[in-house]
């Protein structure tokens, strides 16, 4: 069982949210440190594979010396154009030009392999120099990031414009950046508490990438609509990927999902054992769709 905190509001409960709290700690870092440890160690003991690494990004938060050698472990753990990108700025700023020279091109091959298309182009100028980190961040004006940042904001007038980029980036094999704009509809709906759009968003998701968060995403959707059976079936998926994924926060919220639509035997007894005691203290409510993205795991984490 997890190490206990402070009480928080129960829609951020959870493994992911334990870690967004530890960076709110005092200035020296010292009870963070603690609490992140905790959760790492819990983590590495119960095969967590993918909660292992979110640790080890808000171990990168927690201050310049652990900064090189928490990215240098991501890069092992979790390899993604991000975990390299973190890595070639800790190589840069520990004076280091060959290491995160070489970070870049593993950067470059990861970002062109998954389709993501601002880390490719961001990864090409990292390649022929490194240290243009230290002077200005070295991505376009205009991003494809940035571009979903404003078609996804508040003054966005529909989903019409965010739909467009993605099929814009898919045109060009940017299947990651698609994920990314999956994952902002995703968000727009739950904002406006839109169910159809919703689960018609989640399910596009699943056909771009069948994950924990894709299913757990449809699920709570279709638990929010009254599809009691269809939302069972997708916790369960969830949860399955969770174990597999090694995600205990997911893995928490797909099984208190399974307890409240009675879905236990849609899983094996260990999948269901996994993350049951942090599922038994989650509220047996239905879960707020507007806090979509806390359920699925703190935004910027892994």
């Amino acid at each position: 069982m997890l190490p206990s905190y402070p009480p928080i509001p129960w829609h951020v409960t959870g493994f992911d949210a334990m870690l967004y709290y530890a960076g709110l700690e005092d200035g020296d870092h010292g009870r963070a440190a603690k609490v992140v440890h905790a959760l790492r160690r819990e983590s590495l003991r119960r095969g967590a594979k993918l909660s292992a690494a979110k640790t080890l990004h808000r171990m990168y938060d927690l201050g310049p010396r652990a900064r090189l050698r928490a990215a240098r472990q991501l890069a092992e753990e979790a390899p993604s154009p991000r975990v390299y990108y973190l890595l070639v700025s800790a190589e840069v700023r520990a004076g280091n030009e060959i290491e995160a020279r070489v970070a870049a091109h593993r950067m470059l091959g990861k970002a062109t392999e998954v389709g993501d298309l601002d880390h490719v182009e961001t990864a090409r100028e990292l390649v022929e120099r490194p240290s243009a980190l230290g002077e200005s961040r070295p991505v376009c004006p205009d991003t494809f990031s940035d571009k979903v940042r404003r078609a996804s904001g508040p003054k966005a007038d529909g989903y019409t414009a965010l739909q467009a980029i993605q099929q814009e980036v898919l045109r060009v094999g940017g299947r990651a950046t698609a994920v990314e704009c999956a994952r902002a509809l995703l968000h727009m709906a739950s904002r406006r508490s839109d169910v159809p759009s919703g689960v018609r968003f989640a399910r596009d998701l699943i056909a771009l990438e069948a994950s924990s968060f894709s299913y757990l995403a449809l699920a709570i959707v279709l638990e929010r609509a009254g599809e009691t059976k269809e939302a069972r079936a997708g916790f369960a998926r969830a949860l399955r990927f969770a174990c597999v994924e090694g995600d205990i926060h997911r893995a928490t919220k797909s099984t208190a999902g399974l307890l409240r639509t009675n879905g236990e035997d849609l899983v094996t007894r260990a999948e269901l054992r996994w993350a049951m005691a942090e599922a038994k203290r989650e509220s047996a409510e239905l879960p707020d769709y507007n806090f979509l993205l806390a359920n699925l795991g703190m935004p910027g984490a892994a």
